[in-house]
Order: structure tokens, then sequence, then C-alpha cells
């Protein structure tokens, strides 16, 4: 796979999991495999007597959350992969997160068994009722705005600049109305990103949710809102979706946690995606980008 870490940091990581193979009597002759990476983690595989596992290492001092996804498969069920073992490395200071790997793959595409069995796997850990103390809890106004990013050359397109302020302004000023951001009393566990790379479909069909490091206590709507969004659901099939999810949906909430995912979305392109596209494929971005400005006008428009 191309990689952009540096080889040092690689044989730096090995040499975190080596050491932990030696403590538990796992072959140190092994190089983990480098098989994903993200702005955050990178993950690893290997064996100890014969079992796969996958190794996440947290790359940014700034963001320690693997502490927050351990807890989260510890106590909330068979919601992801199983939990093996989680510690801080003393020598590089470093957060390592052990699962077993799973199998399967992650669903582009889901048919309407496959929205079934999101709809059950997403409520079975929404009314989980024990209380994980590492999970936070965000409430208030500064909640959705600390989830967007900060743009400040809006991708170099003239026009968006203008267009996204008007947007974030609209967007906080209806935050302020009463169930938009979550309280104490009506938060549950949510999983924070629920896009197909953090889904594994089993081929017996159940589904299995990774990446819980940005679990935290909020209305549930807020999951709903970025899964359809990220599936694309419409219609009947949304309706099919809720049905399967089998617990209240507050419409009127969901339409608002919705356009603030689209605007985590667009500040996300405008900041980051498109200063670094080019040619076909920034032309892509750019009509992606005015689909989903007129999706969140749409919405807030809801709020007069």
């Amino acid at each position: 796979m191309q990689t952009f870490l540096n080889p040092e940091l690689i044989d730096r990581h090995r040499k975190i999991l080596r050491r932990y193979l030696w403590t538990r009597r796992g072959s140190i002759r092994q190089v983990p495999e480098l098989i994903a990476q993200g702005a955050n983690n990178a993950l690893y595989r290997f064996y100890i007597a014969g079992r796969p596992l996958l190794a996440k290492i947290g790359m940014n001092p700034f963001y320690r959350q693997l502490h927050i996804e351990y807890a989260v498969l510890c106590h909330a069920g068979a919601v992801g992969p199983v939990p093996v073992d989680y510690f801080d490395d003393v020598r590089s200071g470093l957060q390592v997160l052990l699962v077993e790997q799973l199998d399967g793959v992650h669903p582009f595409v889901l048919d309407d068994a496959g929205l079934r069995a999101a709809g059950r796997a997403i409520a079975a850990y929404h009314t989980c009722r024990e209380k994980i103390g590492e999970v936070p809890e965000e409430h208030g106004v500064s909640f959705i705005s600390g989830r967007i990013l900060r743009v400040r050359n809006y991708g170099g397109v003239e026009g968006y600049c203008d267009r996204f302020d008007r947007l974030y302004s609209l967007l906080l000023a209806n935050a302020d109305r009463e169930g938009m951001v979550p309280d104490s009393g009506k938060s549950v566990l949510v999983h924070g990103d629920l896009t197909p790379r953090n889904i594994i479909a089993h081929p017996s069909g159940s589904l299995r949710i990774i990446d819980w490091e940005g679990a935290r206590y909020d209305v549930p709507e807020a999951d709903l809102a970025t899964f359809v969004k990220a599936y694309h659901l419409e219609g009947e099939r949304r309706d099919r979706f809720f049905a399967a999810y089998g617990l209240p949906v507050d419409r009127n909430i969901f339409n608002f946690r919705l356009a603030v995912h689209y605007v985590q979305v667009i500040a996300w392109r405008l900041a980051i995606q498109l200063p670094r596209e080019r040619g076909d494929h920034y032309n892509e971005v750019l009509s992606e980008l005015e689909e989903e400005f007129t999706a969140a006008e749409k919405l807030i428009s809801l709020y007069p």
C-alpha cells in the first residue's frame, strides 16, 4: 500500500508492538503489517497464537482518544470488534489499542436487509444503559461550533465565503432552540461518524461498527443524520431505516442535525479537500459542494 508514514515512524511502531509481543509470548520474529492509516492513527495486523489482531496506534498528540474507544468496546456490548488490550506506551508516549480482526467488508451500498441490520445495530448501542465514564458529554451551542472546522481560505473559490458564513450564522442562531443540542436528560451514546468505512458487514448479514474514538453522549438524531447522509437515504428507504431503528425520532431535531452534518462536510471540503484537488476531480468536488450547500440551506430554511 502507499503510505505517507516515513520508514522511521513505521519502525518505531513495530518496535512498540514487538515489545508487546514479547510480554505476551507472541513471536517477536513476525513483522507487524501496516494495513491502514489516517490523520490520527495507524493500523497494523499481527498474530498471537494464530489469532489475527489489529493494533491501532495513535499518532496525533493533540487527539488522544483511543482510551474512549477501548472503554466503549468493553462496556457497550457486541457493537464492534472484541477488545483485547489498551496501553500507553511508556517509551514513546503513544496510545495503543488492540482488538480482534473482524471478518467482512465495508458496505458502501446497503440493500433492505442491510438497512434493517443497521437500524438494529444503532438502536442497540443507543439504548445502552451503562454510563461510560471515559466518554465525554458535550452540551450547548459551543458543541456545534466546536465540531465545525474554521474555514480560512474557502478552497480558493470566490463566492463561497459569504455563503458559508451566512449558513454558519443561521446554524448557530437556531442551535439555541430547545432540543437542538444535547442535554444531560436526552443524551445517549453516539458513535459520531457512522459512514461506510466505519461499518463492517459480516458474511452472515450482521453489522459491526468500528472506530469508536469519537464517541460521545449526544442526541440520537446526530448519529441518524450522519448515517442517512452517508447512505443517501431518501423517501421510502429512509422510512424503512427508521422503522428498523425502532426508537422515537424527533424529525425537527433530526433535520437540524442533518443540517449541522452538511455544514461540517462543507467546511471540510472548503478548508481541506478543495485546496488539494486538481483537474476533473476538482470540478466533481465543486459539484458535490453545490449540492451540499443547497441541501443545508433548504434544511435551515425550515427554521424561520
